[in-house]
């Protein structure tokens, strides 16, 4: 069967989606699905003592992969016989490109900015001069 993705989550501590990339027929609320999946891996550490793994949702697999903070999904066929590798593969490509990139200091300025406060601007800018 040749490998069909269907949705790329990546999805931060408090179980905020940072990012939903749609490649195939996957619908869900990203908000709601960052959260379930937040509330499902702190579960199954509390009651296994162990992160979870894969998750099948009807004629979906879910595949959950941690790298740092940072909660990994990939949404495949239930019957694709590579979600595996493919999981791995965009995995590596996360932590080789992008796992960095986003920082919890980043992701407060930017909440802030959306509220409204007065400092936001200014650790906007700092972080942004660290970057560039």
């Amino acid at each position: 069967m040749i490998s069909l993705i269907k949705m790329v989550y990546v999805i931060n501590e408090a179980g905020e989606t940072l990012s939903a990339i749609a490649l195939g027929n996957f619908h869900a609320d990203d908000a709601l699905f960052g959260g379930f999946m937040s509330a499902i891996d702190m579960f199954s550490q509390k009651m296994a003592g162990d992160v979870i793994k894969e998750l099948v949702l009807g004629n979906d697999r879910v595949l959950v992969a941690r790298e740092g903070v940072y909660l990994l999904v990939t949404i495949h066929d239930k019957g694709d016989t590579d979600s595996q590798l493919v999981s791995r593969k965009v995995c590596e490509a996360f932590r080789k490109h992008f796992a960095g990139l986003v920082t919890e200091e980043m992701t407060q300025a930017i909440r802030e900015a959306a509220l409204g406060s007065e400092s936001a601007g200014r650790k906007a800018k700092d972080w942004a001069s660290r970057i560039l």
